[in-house]
């Protein structure tokens, strides 16, 4: 099955990391399938440094779940992050699966990260 991309947008930005569990970024009033990818760079960490990123989803379109966690401690020999591409189903009637990457720090230093993703719009699916 082929697909067709209707609109890409692309956002970059940095998350101004102060406290508590944070959005680095969200996707969300998408009234059509989507897909969403991109990266976080957890170059600014160091030793003593302690962070949590999850993934979250709302399946049933009220509450976010989430779907991944991930804990980062001190420096980064690799401190590009992926998000793989994930393709989000959404529908005109229910406007429903958002999606959003948090960040919470629990040790350390207050840093800020620089992140990239895209975000592709179907046009169309073919069989």
């Amino acid at each position: 099955m082929g697909v067709t991309i209707g609109t890409r947008t692309t956002y970059f930005g940095t998350c101004d990391y102060s406290t508590g569990e944070e959005t680095v970024f969200d996707v969300d009033a998408k009234s059509e399938v989507y897909m969403v990818e991109g990266f976080i760079d957890l170059s600014e960490m160091a030793a003593g440094d302690t962070y949590v990123i999850k993934e979250y989803v709302k399946i049933d379109g009220t509450n976010y779940r989430c779907y991944g966690s991930r804990t980062f401690s001190g420096a980064q020999a690799e401190p590009a992050l992926r998000f793989h591409t994930k393709t989000i189903p959404c529908s005109v009637a229910d406007d429903n699966m958002d999606w959003k990457i948090t960040i919470e720090k629990t040790a350390g230093t207050v840093r800020d990260f620089d992140y990239s993703f895209v975000v592709c719009d179907y046009l169309e699916a073919e069989e």
